[in-house]
């Protein structure tokens, strides 16, 4: 159940000291249905948005996520949908259950890079237009979520003691406001947003707690 997959999610919490910080909560525990998209710096990321989230959400992946161990039975148990890049009809499929289950009441989350960003310095991976479909088709709310430092506690290179993360959930963005836009225009539109509240705010707060830490230490 997504009460127990929740409760395992945050004792992976715990297990990892994580230090969140989360702005526009309100957006993200809302009753009524949205698609998120959100960009993508870790396998963590989906983990950590279960663990945030009280109401059952789910998770569109691309097909190759089912083979990975832990993140793969994630999306199984939610009934997430797995996207086969290299199958047209597979598609066109997986986008129907992902559009009725929006319907029936559950929100999704999409990362539209369609893949992880390994480089948390460089910009982000360019937003696919095709991933909005599934907003434009069932017209549900869009919450645009910015997440960063999400990319350190599964390196192991990375030895700090308590790792921060840091979360803003945007206000959503109606019906009324996208649909008058193609897809094409609106995916970079999003991409802006996120990739502006990362460079003018993301980052600077995560120097910050990085630079007082180094200072604790010393």
């Amino acid at each position: 159940s997504y009460e127990r997959l929740r409760g395992l999610t945050l004792f992976v919490f715990k297990k990892f000291h994580l230090h969140t910080e989360i702005e526009g909560a309100e957006f993200f525990n809302r009753k009524e249905p949205f698609v998120m998209y959100a960009n993508h710096y870790s396998d963590l990321d989906p983990i950590i948005l279960i663990a945030l989230s009280e109401k059952p959400i789910s998770f569109v992946a691309k097909k190759e996520t089912l083979k990975f161990p832990f993140i793969g039975k994630v999306v199984r148990i939610l009934e997430g949908v797995a996207i086969d890049r290299r199958d047209l009809r597979s598609q066109l499929t997986e986008i129907d259950k992902a559009v009725k289950m929006v319907e029936s009441g559950r929100s999704l989350v999409i990362f539209p890079e369609g893949t992880r960003n390994r480089y948390p310095d460089r910009p982000l991976g360019e937003f696919k237009p095709g991933a909005f479909k599934i907003a434009y088709r069932t017209g549900a709310p869009i919450v645009p979520c910015a997440l960063y430092g999400t990319f350190r506690p599964l390196n192991l290179k990375s030895k700090l003691k308590t790792y921060p993360i840091w979360i803003r959930f945007f206000s959503p963005i109606l019906k009324d406001e996208y649909l008058q836009i193609n897809t094409v225009d609106f995916a970079p539109r999003v991409q802006s947003m996120i990739q502006s509240e990362i460079d003018n705010v993301l980052r600077s707060k995560d120097d910050a707690f990085l630079a007082d830490s180094t200072k604790k230490k010393n």
